[in-house]
């Protein structure tokens, strides 16, 4: 059995645009994310995710998205900074999916509240402004990851369900087969 990377998110490469993997023990490929296959479906494993996005129509779609997940519980959502810090202080979810640009405050607004307290959720941000200065910024902040949603949204709901496995295995279920995207290898 082959354990899940402790964590993933973007790593810079230099002439290299979109997401790939940082922070992993494995080597791994570029522009991929780890993928396991457990073979058969867990049993009462639930993340717990929180939607942060000012656009009532993305948070729904995003709701739908992410409640198909296996074993994902969408606990709440919000559109402006306050009110998702406070339900996230309050739910305490597993994983938040942060827009960048808020009805009233920003994403960073809420990452820098968020990470800031004990047993802070991983942060996924989501957004249409992903320019290379907000993805430093972010991930510099604490950020765990971070992706365009106009061309990323397929490889966020991946990182979903590699986290799904990364909670399964701190309770003790360890995936079954674990395989790359792509083969192509990252050089650092």
């Amino acid at each position: 059995m082959v354990s899940p990377p402790a964590r993933v998110g973007i790593c810079p490469t230099e002439g290299v645009v979109g997401s790939y993997i940082r922070f992993s023990p494995l080597p791994i490929s570029l522009y991929s994310l780890i993928l396991y296959s457990d073979g058969e479906k867990s049993k009462g494993v639930i993340m717990r995710v929180y939607i942060v996005e000012n656009s009532k129509f993305l948070r729904e779609r995003l709701t739908k998205l992410v409640a198909q997940r296996k074993d994902v519980n969408v606990v709440g959502h919000a559109a402006t900074a306050q009110d998702a810090i406070r339900g996230i202080l309050r739910v305490k979810p597993d994983v938040v999916l942060l827009d960048l640009r808020l009805d009233e405050g920003t994403g960073f607004d809420v990452l820098h509240h968020i990470k800031g307290v004990a047993d802070a959720p991983l942060v996924i941000v989501l957004t249409n402004y992903a320019y290379p200065q907000y993805r430093e910024r972010f991930l510099a902040a604490g950020a765990d990851y971070f992706f365009d949603k106009s061309t990323e949204l397929e490889l966020m709901l991946q990182a979903l369900d590699t986290l799904r496995y990364r909670l399964q295995g701190e309770k003790q279920q360890k995936p079954r087969q674990m395989y790359s995207v792509y083969s192509q290898p990252l050089h650092r």
